[in-house]
């Protein structure tokens, strides 16, 4: 059994406000222990972190070569 099958995650009721996402897991900081920088999830099912989207909105990739 690997150690990230014992993390479970954070009950709603104990979630800081405004956090929605069912799989958030509370770590030492505010910040859940899936996240990973500039919005990455670490977990398997979930490519970008929710909550990271909620405020930034999806990433966009830049067209090179594309005039205005």
């Amino acid at each position: 059994m690997a150690l990230t099958d014992l993390i479970k995650p954070t009950p709603e009721s104990d979630r800081p406000p405004g956090i929605t996402c069912d799989k958030y897991t509370r770590s030492e900081s505010t910040r859940c222990v899936h996240y990973l920088s500039n919005g990455g999830c670490a977990r398997a099912d979930e490519f970008m972190c929710v909550e990271w989207l909620k405020k930034h909105g999806p990433l966009v990739p830049r067209q090179e070569g594309r005039e205005r």
